[in-house]
């Protein structure tokens, strides 16, 4: 196998560019037939550079009401799922609706003033869903289309909640909201200031569907899920930086790490602690398919004393055998695990006939060791940051591939974190906090010199059963009764 080298292209936006006609036809202003080679060429060019992860934008595009038309852009099975969640498809109906008026909102006024009654202008099946939720009457005798926007912005404002587990934790929940619900659109002046700025910057409106936000030339913001999130972020005056939830290897990227996996006879992942992130291997080796995982022989974990204990319960986590190694300091300022690590791959590879090898680490130290096992194919996964230019240059010449582990897309990094974080907090409030109320009941009972029957203890006992903890905006937790 002849080795790749992989690299991350730069971020979205800086090297591929939408020319002005296909964003026109990917934000719903023209058929999207008449050219669909054209656009379909450029979402190919962006999978291939920075991943197509379009989990968030799928769902989004599915709630926020974009037609049905245009989903087929997105994941198909993400979309038949949503489809067969009543609360959700109830949603969708709302927005649906509110969209399709908003962009035809001229022509139905004028069809109105003729005397046609405003459900049966819209969409059948969108008026169908909300006469069936029984939540107002689609079907009464609507006055004029600013009664309807307010009732259906009332319902996308209750229900968006519906929504919320839709969506990763470590995406805010309310950036998503805000995108829904229309500013002051239970009243009418709040609905026709919407409908204005809509009526003048259609075409920068995803797929002409109305959003709650600023209209900007960002072209298509529901390409994908890194874009998407970055823009939603950036309205905020913040930085999205947790890409694992968005982004994804390039689609190239990854067919060269599969293939790397596939051609292996005898595989071990070989992880320097003392010089990588436990959460970002975390999610790099648990977002490989099984068919790849199973391919793994042994992930072997090199620690050193003055690491953080997360390293041996990553070990309890990855779904792959696992040997935990703590290397030992002969010196209190030196450590060991390089050594170690370089002579135990050695040994793997000309004893045990270990033919790949990933080398999981930053450090620049181990590439006199790849140099001299000339037979041995290896990858080398790193943290971006931590990576030298030397170290990169370096592997570039000898053809020895490398990816970053940033790049990877999945949520297990995130989950793992809570895990670790949950266990440990767990551990400090007990350690921190003793508290036993029956002792307190009979301390201050002795002191007041209240006496209490039976019964009025057992009330008492039940009613302090139903004490609970507020935690403050200081993080100070108050006990109620």
């Amino acid at each position: 196998m002849k080795p790749i080298m992989y690299q991350r292209g730069e971020p979205m936006g800086e090297r591929i560019s939408f020319n002005e006609e296909i964003l026109r036809q990917i934000n719903g202003s023209v058929d999207l037939a008449s050219n669909e080679t054209d656009v379909t060429s450029e979402k190919e060019a962006v999978a291939a550079q920075y991943g197509n992860v379009n989990v968030i934008v799928s769902k989004f595009a599915y709630i926020c009401g974009v037609e049905d038309k245009f989903l087929t852009q997105f994941s198909k099975e993400i979309i038949d799922e949503l489809k067969e969640d009543e609360k959700i498809r109830r949603f969708r109906a709302y927005t649906a609706l509110r969209a399709y008026l908003m962009k035809h909102h001229s022509r139905i006024i004028n069809e109105m003033t003729s005397g046609k009654a405003l459900y049966n202008l819209l969409p059948e099946e969108d008026v169908k869903l909300i006469h069936e939720a029984n939540a107002f009457d689609i079907y009464k005798n609507w006055r004029n289309t600013i009664n309807l926007f307010i009732e259906l912005n009332r319902q996308i404002s209750l229900h968006a909640i519906d929504c919320k587990n839709l969506f990763p934790e470590n995406v805010d929940w309310d950036y998503i909201r805000e995108l829904l619900v229309m500013p002051k659109g239970h009243e009418k002046k709040g609905v026709q200031s919407a409908e204005s700025i809509y009526r003048v910057n259609s075409l920068k409106y995803p797929f002409q569907t109305y959003i709650n936000w600023i209209p900007q030339d960002k072209g298509n913001i529901l390409v994908n899920d890194e874009k998407f999130v970055k823009i939603v972020y950036a309205l905020h005056n913040e930085e999205f930086t947790d890409l694992h939830a968005v982004a994804d290897l390039g689609s190239g990227i990854k067919t060269d790490i599969k293939n790397y996996i596939k051609n292996a006879k005898r595989l071990i992942f070989a992880v320097d602690c003392e010089n990588t992130d436990p959460y970002e291997v975390c999610n790099a080796i648990s977002s490989l398919d099984d068919e790849y995982r199973e391919k793994i022989t042994k992930v072997m974990l090199y620690d050193d004393t003055h690491t953080p204990e997360t390293w041996k319960e990553l070990g309890e986590t990855l779904d792959v055998p696992v040997d935990y190694i703590m290397t030992s300091r002969l010196l209190p300022q030196k450590s060991t695990t390089d050594i170690r690590l370089a002579s135990e791959i050695t040994k793997a590879h000309y004893k045990n006939n270990v033919d790949s090898i990933v080398l999981v680490s930053s450090d620049s130290d181990y590439c006199a060791v790849m140099e001299t096992m000339e037979d041995a194919n290896f990858l080398v996964m790193a943290q971006e940051e931590k990576m030298s230019n030397a170290t990169k240059q370096y592997l570039s010449e000898r053809n020895i591939p490398y990816c970053f582990l940033e790049d990877f897309y999945g949520t297990n990094g995130f989950e793992f974190k809570k895990k670790v974080l949950y266990k440990h907090l767990k551990t400090e409030i007990a350690r921190s906090v003793q508290l036993n109320l029956w002792s307190m009941l009979e301390s201050v009972l002795s002191e007041t010199m209240i006496q209490l029957s039976q019964t009025e203890r057992k009330n008492v006992e039940k009613s302090l059963e139903k004490i609970h903890a507020v935690v403050q905006s200081d993080g100070e937790v108050v006990l109620e009764i």
